[in-house]
């Protein structure tokens, strides 16, 4: 061998030690869990992270296995997983558990199969990162919500019985001749009577909804038509009142919970209206078309219209315009919107022009009737 071949082997290694020392840095580095392992499930490489999770240095770890470390039911999924990725001879994810230090700790793990150079598959590779905390807030949310539809099921239940007295007493009023030669009156106890009956549909409907919850939600082929008209009649005094003209250009049937989408619309409308330019009635224009495989909704007003830096703040709960603090309302109406638009895997946006007026678009995937009618 001569010594420039000689020279160059040592070359070559050097290169490649200083590659696996870069790797290794790099790997140190990053905040998750990465581990190499051999067919067997031997540990042959493992980062920083992994070391603190095990509590022990590199060199001690290099040769166990997960059942050294963890409870065996748990090394045992581990070595499932490992199994089906080497199976399928693809990159799979997985939700796993590990213990460690802080105790048990919940980690999607990416997995990889390992291959020689041959193109054989030797072992698995696996980055694992930590959501244990992601988790517990999830489960938070999950019992929040629960409590909720607890608090909405008693609080309608409890609501029935006095709207019913309501609807009773007025209806036993107009019967009586204290009315007979009152039509002014009347009227009133007319339209109090149709209130009660529309609170009343209301409560029935949030009832209905609380025991039903979110993951049994029935959808239906809707004609949104009829959802806005439902939505005008439970805002007419509100339109009767400000002389607000809407306009609604034909609309489609759509699958969707009917309930939640007349709620849409009411907040929309209801919204435009409360955002009115003192200086000319209000004008609302409802308009929809299709866009690829979704339908598109507009709800456009001649409003107050909101600044650019407003425009996604809005969507926020019980955020609301600095300019319209003394508008009547809870912040709550257009969160609402975007929650029931977002769960049918739409979004919803603003576009406006402050002075002018406000367009509100949402989008609703298109699904054949017939497909699914739940809520997966």
């Amino acid at each position: 061998m001569s010594l420039n071949d000689c020279s160059e082997k040592m070359s070559t290694a050097k290169i490649l030690e200083e590659a696996d020392n870069l790797v290794e840095h790099i790997a140190d580095n990053i905040n998750a869990v990465i581990y190499f392992k051999d067919a067997e499930g031997r540990l042959i490489f493992v980062n920083q992270a992994f070391e603190e999770l095990a509590g022990m240095g590199k060199s001690a770890i290099k040769g166990k296995t997960p059942f050294d470390f963890f409870p065996h039911d748990m090394a045992q999924l581990h070595r499932d997983n490992d199994a089906l990725v080497m199976e399928k001879q693809q990159a799979l994810r997985f939700e796993e558990q590990a213990t460690g230090p802080e105790g048990v700790r919940t980690y999607v793990s990416t997995k990889f199969p390992l291959r020689n150079s041959n193109g054989k598959i030797v072992g698995v590779g696996g980055i694992s990162t930590d959501i244990s905390e992601w988790k517990k807030t999830q489960q938070a949310l999950t019992d929040s919500n629960q409590k909720l539809e607890r608090f909405v099921s008693v609080a309608s239940h409890d609501l029935q019985e006095p709207v019913r007295t309501i609807g009773l007493l007025v209806q036993s009023l107009m019967r009586s001749d204290l009315v007979k030669d009152q039509p002014v009156l009347r009227q009133s106890l007319e339209e109090i009577l149709r209130s009660s009956h529309r609170l009343h549909s209301f409560i029935q409907d949030l009832l209905q909804s609380s025991k039903n919850g979110a993951k049994d939600e029935i959808l239906e082929e809707c004609d949104f038509n009829k959802i806005v008209r439902q939505a005008r009649e439970n805002l007419r005094i509100m339109i009767l009142e400000t002389n607000t003209q809407i306009n609604a250009e034909w609309l489609p049937k759509v699958l969707v919970n009917q309930v939640q989408f007349v709620r849409v619309f009411q907040n929309l409308i209801s919204n435009a209206i409360k955002f009115r330019n003192d200086q000319r009635y209000p004008c609302i224009q409802i308009a929809a078309c299709q866009k690829g495989n979704e339908w598109r909704f507009r709800v456009k007003d001649n409003g107050i219209g909101i600044a650019p830096t407003f425009q996604e703040a809005i969507f926020k709960m019980f955020k609301r315009l600095d300019n319209a603090k003394d508008i009547p309302g809870s912040g709550i109406g257009l969160n609402v919107c975007k929650e029931i638009v977002e769960a049918r895997g739409g979004k919803i946006w603003v576009e406006s022009e402050p002075g002018v007026g406000s367009s509100f678009f949402f989008t609703i995937p298109i699904i054949e009737v017939g497909v699914s009618n739940q809520v997966a």
